[in-house]
């Protein structure tokens, strides 16, 4: 289903190619539909785009190269943050949506 692109830990960063830890993984879609497909079933709790002050997951101003995000909180407590999106319309409308799995 995914293909994690870059590990949770340290890492090198491809924008500076310094080593810097990360608290998250890097996923991308193997079938590469470009559609975001939720982990766990939940509900989208934000979302926004990097920098604009709005309150998440972490402060998303500390996501320099996030973009558009949407974050879930999974019915199984986990909270899961879907960057490098590509434009979101009407986001106003998506927070509070429940999501299911796949």
């Amino acid at each position: 289903m995914y293909n994690i692109t870059s590990p949770y830990g340290f890492r090198t960063r491809p924008n500076t190619n310094k080593k810097e830890f990360t608290s998250g993984i890097d996923l991308v879609a193997k079938d590469k539909s470009g559609k975001v497909k939720a982990l766990q079933d939940g509900t989208i709790i934000n979302v926004g785009l990097q920098g604009d002050g709005k309150p998440g997951l972490k402060d998303p101003s500390k996501f320099k190269e996030l973009g558009y995000y949407i974050d879930i909180k999974g019915n199984d407590g986990l909270f899961y943050r879907f960057g490098h999106l590509d434009p979101i319309k009407d986001k106003q409308s998506l927070i509070g949506q429940p999501v299911q799995a796949g």
